[in-house]
C-alpha cells in the first residue's frame, strides 16, 4: 500500500488515502468516491496541469521520483476572473493549478500587462488573501467561476 497527498476540488487541506502501488487514476477516483461520497469528483490532476491523467494511468509512478500534490476534481475547468483596479482579464484553468500560477498569468503581457514578478502580487477572495500554493480547486468550492482581486503584497516594515 501507498499512501496519497490529494487535494480535494472544494476541500481546503490536503487529504491523505491509502492505495495500492500499482492503483490506476480510476481507481484512486473511486477510492476518494468512496471515501468522501461525492459521486461528482471524476478526473485526477498533477498540479498546475491542465490535462487530466488517463484513467489507466498508474498515479503513483506519476508522483514517487518527485512529489506533485494531486488533484482530484469534478468534470470541467473554472473560469476565472481577476480583476486589478478597473480592469479585468478572463481565462479558463484546470482546477490544479495554484494560485500562483494565476497570479503568474494575470500580470503576464497576455492578461494585465503589470510589472514586477508574481511574488509581488496577491489574490483575494473577498477579504481573505490566498496562499500560494493553494489550488484554484480548493478555493473554488465546486464552481465552475470564480473571480478573484489581484493586490500588491504587503511587506511587514523594514523586510525586504
Amino acid at each position: 500500500m501507498h499512501e496519497l497527498v490529494l487535494a480535494v476540488e472544494g476541500e481546503r487541506g490536503p487529504r491523505q488515502i491509502q492505495v495500492s502501488r500499482s492503483a490506476t487514476a480510476k481507481e484512486v477516483i473511486e477510492a476518494v468516491v468512496l471515501e468522501t461520497k461525492r459521486t461528482e469528483l471524476t478526473e485526477i490532476f498533477l498540479e498546475d496541469e491542465e490535462e487530466c491523467v488517463v484513467e489507466e494511468k498508474r498515479v503513483v509512478e506519476l508522483v514517487i521520483e518527485e512529489f506533485r500534490l494531486i488533484h482530484v476534481a469534478s468534470k470541467g475547468k473554472i473560469t476565472v476572473t481577476v480583476v486589478y483596479n478597473s480592469r479585468q482579464v478572463h481565462r479558463d484553468f484546470a482546477p490544479s493549478v495554484t494560485i500562483e500560477t494565476i497570479i503568474a498569468w494575470a500580470i503576464s503581457p497576455s492578461a494585465l500587462n503589470l510589472e514586477g514578478v508574481s511574488a509581488e502580487y496577491q489574490l483575494k477572495l473577498g477579504s481573505e488573501v490566498l496562499t500560494p500554493d493553494l489550488h484554484l480547486g480548493q478555493v473554488a468550492k465546486g464552481e465552475k467561476k470564480i473571480a478573484f482581486s489581484l493586490v500588491f503584497r504587503i511587506k511587514p516594515q523594514g523586510a525586504k
